[in-house]
C-alpha cells in the first residue's frame, strides 16, 4: 500500500539524467584518451546505445547500470603481465592506426608480427626489459567520481521531495 502512495518519478528522472550524463562523460573521456577503438565487432567501446542504460527499482533500492562491451574492464583497469588473445591484438592492430617502426636492419614488421610484438610486450617478455601488462585509463571511475559530487545533492533533494509528498499524503 505504501508504494502506491509514493511517487518516485522525480527521483527516477534525476537517476536517468545521471545515467545519460555518465554515458556522455565516459564517451568524452575515452575519446580524449584515445581509447575509442574496437576489438572485433566494429563497435567502438564508446558507442553506448540508449538501450544500454538502465535505472531499475529492485527490492526497495534503485540501481543505475550501463551495459558495456566485454573488454571495457581491460581498458579501465591495469592488468598483470599475460599473453593476450592473439586474434584480439591482431584485430586491434588492424583497426587502430599503429605505425610500426623499422628494426635496426630497416625491416618493417607485418601486422601479424606487430601483433606478436605487442603481445610479447604485454606478457612482459620484451627484450628491452619493459614491464608487462597494460595500464588502465580508469575513465569509468573518473567519470563516476566527477558526476557523483554533482548528483548526490540532486538525489538527496529528490528523495526529500518524495518523502515530503508521502508524508503529506498520509497525514490527515
Amino acid at each position: 500500500m505504501a508504494d502506491e502512495l509514493i511517487d518516485y518519478s522525480e527521483l527516477e528522472a534525476v537517476l536517468w539524467q545521471l545515467a545519460e550524463d555518465f554515458r556522455a562523460g565516459y564517451r568524452d573521456k575515452l575519446e580524449r584518451d584515445g581509447n575509442y577503438t574496437t576489438l572485433g565487432n566494429h563497435e567502438r567501446l564508446m558507442d553506448i546505445p540508449d538501450s544500454a542504460l538502465h535505472v531499475e527499482h529492485r527490492e526497495g533500492d534503485y540501481v543505475v547500470s550501463i551495459d558495456l562491451n566485454d573488454y571495457w574492464k581491460y581498458v579501465e583497469n591495469d592488468t598483470r603481465p599475460h599473453w593476450p588473445p592473439r586474434d584480439a591484438i591482431l584485430k586491434w592492430v588492424k583497426i587502430k592506426p599503429v605505425i610500426p617502426r623499422p628494426d635496426n636492419k630497416g625491416r618493417i614488421p607485418t601486422q601479424e608480427q606487430l601483433a606478436f610484438l605487442i603481445s610479447r610486450r604485454i606478457a612482459g617478455l620484451s627484450p628491452k626489459g619493459l614491464p608487462g601488462g597494460t595500464k588502465g585509463n580508469h575513465a569509468f571511475e573518473k567519470t563516476q567520481d566527477a558526476l557523483l559530487g554533482f548528483y548526490l545533492p540532486k538525489i538527496e533533494e529528490a528523495l526529500g521531495n518524495v518523502l515530503g509528498d508521502y508524508i503529506r499524503k498520509i497525514l490527515p
